[in-house]
């Protein structure tokens, strides 16, 4: 028999073994291994068109299991394999067509982006693929068209309802989308495409978190648009000119990837300037099409120019409303219903947030609520990444506003902050920082008796305390932030120096830099452990912050059973210098105590044991400190606590 013979004899359908053994190969050439168990669940009910919920019906496997966490992984893997888009509608399709070509060649389509146009075609540059086993084993270029699939979503009906307003009806050019990481800006703005994109004849949709230098970004989108290029020409002229001509949606994703970190909000990265120069002219010349970017923060040149006169609207995405996200919660099919408006609040509405909960949830409480709220930890895994992606961006101005809200723990004026600030900053500059602040959606800026205040929200002051208490702890934060530098506020404080000698057996200061600590110094992390008494804490150790800093606490107990007061006496201590190490020395009060009592004194004793200095506390004191002191290697001096007739005395030597 002939090969066209063969060809026309050749299978129109293809068994589910068949694309198993396709694929199985597939994954080992990519990723070094076979298909897992849930991935087999998650193939094997695709190919038999189940609905999620069917799959998670007939599989010992949550819905949530398998629609948020496996499934997306797998077509993200199954797509790099492949080169091109591969999701659960297609992915039958895509290996059929593979049974029809031949022994080894696979037709796909090109890593550039998928045009939809608003008859539903999609443009096929189609090669043919050798392919080495399966399919190719990796994509050296980046591939730009992977529009997301939206399993769940819930609400934003009035974001959505805004969106078609500003861009079918008053033609608004330039749109920026933005909020923290797990809002929902990309899901908003997928949906958004579903609703729309019978209005454009071309919607391009493109992520830019692999950073494109602009001129690739346009000449990706004139190939995909079919259009002559000329690299002689001036890129943003001639997009602006196609975008007069075609009436095309462009969404880009991620934003913040061009833009610069440790910075105000807002700012364009070195060698991404033109990008500034593209939505510039995006929005002050007249064309037919629309831009919309998302991203965690948004360029402040395009926040600028918003007003009623000018074709730009900026959206800030916040949670969701309590009804919307009781959906989402329902459709996670999570248990005790009475607690999950509890949940909400705790996270704010933020639907990556409540997705994440609900994982650990089924994972750990079998879908319970009542019992993951019963622990303390809100903040941890993606929900920790989420939030650490835009503190991580913050300039060190912006963060410690953001510290001194988390230490206030209250709505605060913008004079209440100014004054209370240890830090020098100029009203102009607190102005900046905190429009910076609120262009990220870290702060809230709630009315109080018609005064503006600034605040935090619960998920946001979760995530920052837990970066306080990190860095006083010592060591990197739980949250993956490093410790800042020793606080300046220390070289400014009075300086005490020390004199050798003494034969008491002391705390031997210098072995705490190799982590080489007496058992009855505990990690500061212990200190913070109670979660009523954290705020008062961290308000008295805030001074404590520093990447060179070691410090720890010991348990103090003055007088007898009956009248005893337990305390802290926290000692830390940093290399300031080839000589000379300096001592910063504590007491405040443990268990449930938030106030010290009177007339209690800690002094600073040398080696010889003469009194250097004396603080005792006065009437409501949270803490008693001693000044700043320092001294060489080999000297030695001795703490010394007084209340009520009952003394303690700590020997050390540095």
């Amino acid at each position: 028999m002939d090969n066209s013979n063969q060809s026309q004899e050749r299978k129109k359908t293809m068994e589910f073994d068949e694309a198993f053994k396709l694929i199985n190969a597939a994954i080992l050439a990519q990723a070094g291994r076979q298909l897992s168990a849930p991935e087999v669940t998650l193939l094997k009910g695709t190919w038999q068109g189940m609905t999620y919920e069917q799959m998670a019906d007939n599989s010992p496997y949550s819905l949530n299991y398998l629609m948020r966490d496996i499934g997306p992984k797998f077509w993200r893997l199954l797509s790099s394999a492949m080169g091109k888009e591969v999701s659960k509608t297609n992915i039958r399709l895509l290996l059929e067509q593979q049974a029809g070509v031949g022994d080894n060649l696979l037709e796909v389509s090109s890593t550039l982006p998928i045009s939809t146009s608003t008859r539903g075609r999609r443009r096929k540059n189609a090669q043919a693929v050798k392919l080495q086993e399966a399919w190719p084993s990796a994509v050296t270029n980046p591939v730009w068209d992977v529009m997301p699939e939206i399993p769940v979503f819930c609400g934003r009906d009035d974001e959505l309802d805004q969106l078609n307003t500003w861009v079918l009806e008053d033609n608004v050019q330039v749109v920026s989308i933005h909020g923290l990481s797990g809002v929902g800006k990309t899901a908003l703005a997928r949906m958004f495409i579903d609703d729309v994109q019978g209005a454009f004849e071309h919607v391009l949709w493109r992520s830019i978190s692999h950073q494109p230098p602009l001129s690739a970004l346009i000449a990706n989108l004139f190939e995909a648009l079919e259009q002559p290029y000329s690299r002689i020409k001036n890129p943003i002229n001639q997009l602006v000119s196609i975008l007069k001509k075609h009436r095309c949606l462009l969404i880009l994703d991620g934003i913040e990837a061009i833009l610069d970190a440790q910075q105000l909000a807002g700012q364009y990265a070195e060698g991404y300037e033109d990008y500034g120069e593209l939505f510039r002219q995006l929005a002050d010349v007249s064309h037919q099409s629309c831009l919309i970017m998302t991203g965690l923060e948004a360029p402040a040149d395009i926040l600028m120019q918003t007003s009623d006169a000018i074709a730009v609207r900026p959206m800030e995405l916040q949670g969701l409303q309590v009804e919307d996200a009781r959906a989402l919660l329902e459709s996670e099919r999570l248990e005790d219903a009475d607690c999950w408006d509890e949940l909400i609040k705790r996270y704010s509405g933020y639907p990556g947030a409540l997705t994440a909960v609900s994982s650990l949830s089924h994972t750990l409480f079998n879908g319970k609520v009542s019992a993951f709220l019963q622990h303390q930890t809100f903040v941890f895994g993606e929900i920790n990444h989420q939030l650490q992606r835009s503190f991580s961006r913050l300039s060190p101005l912006e963060k410690e506003v953001l510290f001194f809200l988390a230490l206030q723990g209250e709505p605060l004026s913008f004079l209440m902050i100014e004054s209370g600030l240890t830090i020098a900053i100029s009203g102009r500059d607190l102005f900046e920082v905190l429009a910076s602040l609120r262009s990220r959606s870290l702060i809230l800026t709630p009315e109080v008796k018609n005064q503006s205040l600034f605040a935090l929200s619960s998920l946001v002051m979760e995530y920052v305390t837990g970066v306080l208490i990190a860095e006083i702890s010592g060591g990197e934060t739980r949250n993956g932030m490093q410790r800042s530098p020793l606080p300046k506020d220390i070289e400014s404080e009075e300086i005490l120096d020390l004199s050798p000698s003494s034969t008491q057996e002391p705390v031997r200061l210098s072995q705490w830099f190799d982590q080489n600590y007496p058992s009855q110094w505990e990690p500061m992390g212990v200190f913070f452990s109670n979660p009523e008494m954290v705020a008062v804490r961290l308000r008295s150790t805030y001074h404590l912050r520093g990447t060179k800093l070691e410090k720890r606490f010991k348990r103090i107990l003055l007088g007898n059973h009956n009248s005893a007061l337990t305390i802290a006496l926290i000692v830390s201590v940093t290399e300031e210098s080839a000589q000379k190490i300096g001592v910063r020395a504590q007491v405040q009060p443990l268990d449930h105590q938030l106030e010290l009592p009177e007339n209690l004194s800690l002094s600073l004793l040398n080696g010889n044991g003469e009194n250097l200095r004396t603080m005792t506390t006065q009437k409501h004191d949270h803490d008693l400190r001693l000044p700043l002191f320092r001294g060489e290697q080999g000297d030695q001096f001795m703490l010394q606590i007084d209340w009520s007739h009952h003394s303690v005395i700590e020997s050390f030597v540095i």
